[in-house]
């Protein structure tokens, strides 16, 4: 390196821009069948209907409802055993159009009626599952069953997953959703003490300091 560089490379190494991530994608999440959950010769049933596209931006969650249609009375419920369904979540990166499904099953047993429900649920798949859409993973984690409370839309259940989403390649980040708390917490980090980090006054002061320097250098070696 040249002496004339020497006080230029400092200030483009004092002055350069610092490069940040860009934001996470938009993307929609639908479950576009309409799905029966019953014994064929059975008058009731439950089933996961179709939606709509519902638009997420970064990590979120993605749900399907669970409906249950019953006009039995609580004293002689209606009931399923192990009764299996299969549902789907197809996600859409908004920018690029890219498009992919996962599909996840599982197992309903227990009784509902009019006014109720008192079921449970086993997921009998995957129960995490990967989309690679538009240079970013889509990380689906299924995480919760709430069952219907009365007969009917109003009184629907839900089955929900987390969706992480990172940069193909990189760190995921942490979807939202209801995560349990940690037994321990870790301890505070101690405070940097301020003649610890100079502070970027410091810094640019310092590197005009010895710019000035070379180039009084050079002045005088030129006139020598």
């Amino acid at each position: 390196m040249t002496r004339t560089a020497l006080p230029m490379a400092i200030l483009v190494a004092v002055f350069a821009p610092v490069a940040t991530a860009g934001p996470l994608p938009t993307w929609t999440y639908q479950h576009a069948a309409n799905v029966a959950i019953r014994d064929v010769s059975a008058g009731s049933g439950l089933s996961i209907p179709n939606s709509v596209p519902t638009e997420v931006s970064g990590s979120g969650t993605a749900s399907v409802e669970l409906v249950q249609w019953s006009i039995a009375g609580a004293g002689s419920p209606d009931t399923v055993s192990a009764q299996p369904y299969t549902f789907s979540f197809t996600l859409t990166d908004v920018v690029t159009g890219a498009s992919g499904t996962a599909k996840f099953s599982g197992e309903l047993s227990g009784s509902y009626w009019k006014g109720g429900a008192d079921l449970t649920n086993e997921f009998t798949g995957e129960t995490v599952q990967t989309l690679t859409l538009g240079g970013y993973d889509y990380t689906l984690s299924l995480f919760e069953f709430t069952p219907p409370t009365v007969a009917g839309i109003e009184g629907g259940g839900r089955i929900s997953a987390r969706v992480g989403v990172s940069a193909v390649g990189g760190g995921v980040e942490e979807p939202t959703g209801p995560i349990d708390p940690p037994d321990t917490e870790e301890p505070a980090p101690e405070p940097t003490s301020p003649s610890e980090t100079p502070e970027p006054t410091t810094i640019l002061i310092a590197a005009a300091g010895l710019v000035a320097a070379g180039t009084r250098r050079l002045v005088r070696r030129s006139r020598g």
